[in-house]
């Protein structure tokens, strides 16, 4: 489940791993590596530059649930449930959560982003409305 709170701290930890790879790593490569190592920083750039071109034509929509329900996954790789009541419209919504962020406690609010690419169907990833809204 994103949230604005755990976004932000993601990319806290990945701009001080990018520091920490920089200063340790990068830096002690030799020549011939470093540059390795920018030709796969460069396809990786371009790569996000392709998925934020697309990500421009999704809909995304802050709202505020009210969990209900938490259900367990089958198989510990798989993603918890959270099951909720969208506090504007009192309508039920089911919303994944990876088993590596925190649960929130039922009875709890929590804002979290859905995503659309016709503004009816909403998903609670957009690596969900990729491999199921298309």
């Amino acid at each position: 489940m994103l949230t604005p709170e755990g976004l932000k701290k993601q990319f806290d930890n990945y701009r001080k791993w990018f520091s920490t790879l920089l200063i340790r790593e990068f830096l002690n490569l030799p020549i011939k590596e470093q540059n390795k190592f920018i030709i796969m920083v460069e396809r990786f750039l371009l790569d996000c530059r392709k998925v934020y071109k697309e990500a421009t034509q999704v809909t995304e929509k802050i709202i505020i649930i009210r969990i209900t329900e938490i259900e367990p996954p089958d198989n510990r790789d798989e993603d918890y449930k959270i099951i909720g009541i969208i506090k504007d419209t009192e309508k039920k919504v089911e919303i994944k959560n990876p088993a590596t962020i925190p649960l929130p406690e039922i009875g709890s609010n929590v804002t979290t982003t859905l995503f659309s690419l016709d503004k009816k169907t909403w998903y609670s990833s957009k690596q969900e409305l990729i491999t199921k809204g298309r």
